[in-house]
């Protein structure tokens, strides 16, 4: 319902959190890097009342990216924290890819009720791998926790390219597509939706961090293209 509750008061939040709906700025350039910084103003901290600084780096190396999520508390307190990337890759037809895992994994899929995860979740990878058709995400994404993978990959069927994501840094995996759209996101999750009647409270949010005061959290993931 776009609100969480802490020390007994409900604050509004909107769906994803505040930080994709502001500008950051540039901290720092180079050739192959740019790191970026977000702090909060007097809006964000009516939705989120924490001092915070939120760092996102991304380093070129050759044929990979790097994204750093980093967090630094400046409270005397400790405070909630939760992030997720959300990168999409162009694809041309879905169909004529698949998700290969790391490892053969005998997880289920969660499953989406409206913006909230509900109790039922169903089968969807075979062995180590999921063919993607065009109605694979008509019940929206696919979600996974507890996966022995430390790489996910999407590969092209017809060609040698493919993209390869390290999410070991992560606990939770989102992978999704709008329906008919020229792409597939491998999202590397830290928290998740809220489950079907939950009781709103941050502290009982699944994935969230308690980063302690004047302490910080550091997370990355990594993109390797082949072609």
């Amino acid at each position: 319902d776009h609100e969480y509750i802490y020390g007994g008061k409900t604050y509004k939040l909107s769906h994803h959190g505040f930080a994709r709906d502001n500008d950051f700025e540039l901290l720092h350039q180079s050739e192959h890097s740019a790191s970026f910084v977000l702090q909060p103003n007097e809006e964000i901290l009516e939705h989120y009342p924490f001092e915070f600084t939120l760092l996102i780096t991304f380093e070129l190396d050759q044929k990979s990216l790097k994204q750093t999520f980093r967090v630094i508390n400046s409270e005397d307190k400790s405070i909630p924290v939760s992030f997720g990337g959300h990168p999409a890759f162009n694809i041309h037809s879905v169909s004529e890819y698949k998700i290969i895992f790391e490892h053969e994994e005998y997880v289920q899929s969660n499953q989406l009720e409206g913006p909230y995860i509900n109790d039922n979740t169903f089968p969807i990878i075979k062995g180590n791998e999921i063919q993607l058709t065009e109605t694979i995400f008509d019940n929206d994404a696919l979600i996974f926790q507890n996966l022995k993978s430390g790489t996910v990959e999407l590969k092209h069927t017809k060609s040698k390219h493919s993209i390869k994501v390290n999410i070991e840094d992560f606990p939770y995996l989102g992978i999704w597509a709008k329906p008919n759209a020229p792409f597939v996101c491998i999202e590397p999750w830290q928290g998740m939706a809220d489950l079907v009647n939950h009781n709103k409270k941050i502290e009982d949010k699944k994935g969230i961090v308690w980063v302690a005061p004047n302490d910080e959290i550091s997370k990355s993931f990594t993109m390797h293209f082949t072609n």
